[in-house]
Formats: structure tokens, sequence, C-alpha cells
């Protein structure tokens, strides 16, 4: 069936306090997080994200160019009927910007019921936790169940069925007028209304900081980031000597308690003898991982003055994004001297970070922990 998805990004976090949609989630963001299980979905053919009035560049970089953009109204209605102008397929799914947690099965669930039952609305929900009350005291819970979306429509009739009122969600416009059919929802699924919402669902948040130094040397490529550097000089050492890398992947590590990288590649091994500082952090990553780690974000700070760095820093951004499947709007790198400070003198040798001698990195990484 041709199905197409709305997601509304249109409020303006008035609760949360915040842009909540923006907040970091997962390597993306809360808001990507809710579009892109609709735009990897096979029976969806196109998603369509509403935001706020003048918000639509920023948003199109928060979600990227395969989701089209669209600006909302003043109220969830208006941004609806907005949405439901872009869409040209006969079902539309319409889903909150703020439930980033939802689940291809219950995507699945919800265009199901909508195939075998096209003139009704499918609406899932889920079963109240707590107990209620009502003007009249309390409420038997059982008999009361919370929305949730995605919930699935006939496309042209949900745009008659939202042309006058405005309405609390597509659902309750639409049995006004059809049938609608509940399906159970998931209780993962929910909506970040307060801040606590959103920390619900992070887990525990860690930080690790990693450093590395390396002395420049004549004859080595100078590697940064995987990016390849133009410079008579290389970073001297056992692997490629790549130190922001070395610096990310200590960094990981120490946000999860597990010990430095020399614990998992001895220096002296010929084993890892000019390794791809690439493939130690897809390595390291895995530990990270198995420790119940996952990495949401980081920084780096680079000490060279030599040679001039700042034309490479997006470059080497955007491979550290790959290589942590980050969005590398999660990714800071910035580069600094050390104003030819001497911090060593080793056998004679002057040993200046940023000098013509070394360059040095430091990186902090963000954890999550479950």
């Amino acid at each position: 069936m041709k199905s197409s998805a709305v997601v509304v990004c249109g409020g303006r976090s008035a609760r949360f306090g915040e842009d909540k949609l923006a907040l970091p989630l997962n390597g993306g963001t809360v808001a990507k997080g809710a579009v892109q299980v609709f735009a990897r979905h096979p029976l969806v053919d196109k998603v369509i994200a509403v935001v706020p009035k003048g918000e639509i560049e920023r948003y199109q970089r928060l979600l990227g160019d395969t989701i089209l953009v669209v600006e909302g109204g003043d109220t969830r209605t208006e941004s609806v009927k907005a949405g439901l102008g872009a869409v040209d397929t006969p079902y539309v799914l319409v889903h909150d910007g703020a439930r980033p947690l939802v689940s291809v099965e219950l995507i699945d669930r919800v265009l199901t019921t909508l195939e075998k039952h096209p003139d009704c609305g499918v609406v899932p929900t889920v079963a109240m936790d707590e107990a209620v009350v009502g003007g009249d005291g309390y409420v038997d819970r059982a008999t009361l169940r919370r929305v949730q979306t995605p919930q699935g429509f006939d496309a042209a009739k949900l745009r008659e069925c939202l042309k006058k009122g405005d309405f609390a969600d597509e659902g309750s416009a639409y049995a006004a007028r059809y049938p609608v059919l509940y399906v159970e929802g998931d209780p993962q699924n929910r909506k970040l209304t307060h801040p606590v919402d959103y920390y619900g669902i992070l887990g525990r948040i860690t930080t690790g900081i990693g450093y590395d130094i390396h002395r420049l040397s004549a004859g080595r490529k100078l590697v940064l980031g995987e990016v390849t550097i133009p410079h008579d000089k290389g970073l001297l050492g056992h692997s490629d000597a790549d130190c922001v890398l070395h610096a990310v992947m200590d960094a990981c590590l120490s946000a999860v308690s597990l010990p430095d990288i020399g614990h998992y590649f001895a220096p002296n091994d010929p084993k890892w003898e000019g390794a791809d500082s690439g493939k130690l952090l897809k390595i390291v990553l895995n530990e990270v991982a198995g420790a119940g780690g996952t990495l949401v974000g980081l920084s780096v700070a680079i000490v060279a003055e030599e040679p001039k760095l700042s034309p490479y820093l997006d470059s080497i951004k955007a491979k550290i994004a790959c290589l942590c499947d980050l969005d590398v709007s999660l990714i800071g790198v910035t580069v600094t001297t050390n104003e030819k400070v001497p911090i060593d003198v080793k056998e004679d040798f002057l040993h200046r970070v940023g000098g013509a001698d070394a360059v040095a990195a430091i990186a902090q990484a963000t954890v999550r922990i479950g």
C-alpha cells in the first residue's frame, strides 16, 4: 500500500524548556530519531517533517536531504494540514516528532491494520500504569488507554476531518466521522514532554578524556583523524601514529572504565606495526559496546603549529563521524597552538608541542550507558 509519514515537529517545547527535538540521541538527534525509521521503512514512500515557522533551513540540516521539510502553523492541527498538503499517497501516518523511539514493529502493526480496514482510522494505545482520578473520584484504569502515534488514515478523509476545528490529535478528529480501530502500542514509544522524559531514555551518561602526542619526523605521512595532511614530516610511532584517533580511543575507553589503548594494542607488538588507527577505533568501539556503552558525542582539540590545519578540520570531522557512526553535528574538532612553550626536554632535544617537533590531541567522549 502506498503511504506517507507526516512527522510533526512544529511545537515550541514550552514545557520542556529548550528545543528538545535538537537534543542528541543515539548518534543523531531526537528529531532525526523520529523520522529515520519511517525513511527506512519499505512501505513508506515519503516522509514529511513539519517544523516551526522560520526553521526550515535548520531542520533540513538536522534531518538531511532525504526528508521533505515544510513549515507548520500555529496549532498542531494547522501543522498536520500543512504536512498533508505535501502527501500524494492514498494513506498517511501521522507521528509526533517528540517520539524518537518508534519501532518498525509498531509501524508494521498500524499499516497492516490499515491495509485490512482502509475505511477506518488506526490508533495505537497502551494501558494506563498508574491510578487515575476524574471529576467524580477514582476511575477504573482498566477502562482507559493512553493514545500514541503513529496513527494511520485515509489521507483524503483526514483532510476532510481537519477542515473545521482544532484537535488534540488526529484520531479524535477522524473518530467524529469515521470508525477508528485501536491497536496495541509500545511502552517504549514515549513522548518527550519534560526533561525527565529525555534523560529517562538516555540512560546513564558518562564522559572520558584521552590525550596523545607524537613527534614529527621526516619520511612519515602526517595522518590526523584518518585524513592525510600534506606536510614534509609525519608523526612517528609504531602504528600510523594518528594522535587524534588515539586520543579519541582513550577517551571512549575511559568513559566506560576500560584500560587505555596500550592494553589492547601493545606498542611493541609486530601485529600493530603501521596499523590503520581507523580500524583500531572500530575495535575500541566494539569494546565500549561490550561494556554497555554507546558513543553519543565527541570533542577533539588538536595542538599543532605546523602545518596549518584549519583547512582540513571539516574533513577530519566528517571522517571521525563516519568511523564512529555519529552525525557530524555531534562532533567538534578545533585546533590551537602551544605558543611554542617547551614542555619536555629529552636527550638534549627541546620538545615543543605544536612547534616543528610534535602534534598532540586531547579528546572528550560522551557515552551513554544502557
